[in-house]
């Protein structure tokens, strides 16, 4: 099965400092973002997840408000259980 997916993020059109952070799909939220935007100013990464083990990963854009795009660019694959 899949073990991590590598994705380019991107929030665009933030209203206000936002930070876009990303972690394993059921697992504690981190405080640590991933990348840092503002007003007129995208907030851009590319980072690679853990997946959760129902094959989720979670995003947030927090403190402000934005349009957020997300594209796979790769995954790596786990053992076989």
């Amino acid at each position: 099965g899949v073990a991590a997916v590598t994705l380019s993020v991107r929030a665009t059109a933030l209203d206000a400092p936002a930070q876009l952070r990303a972690w394993t799909g059921g697992s504690a939220q981190p405080a640590a973002a991933v990348a840092v935007g503002g007003k007129g100013a995208p907030a851009v990464a590319d980072v690679t997840v853990p997946v959760g083990t129902n094959g989720v990963v979670s995003l947030q854009l927090a403190g402000g408000m934005g349009r957020l795009a997300v594209d796979v660019t790769g995954y790596v694959v786990g053992a076989a259980t």
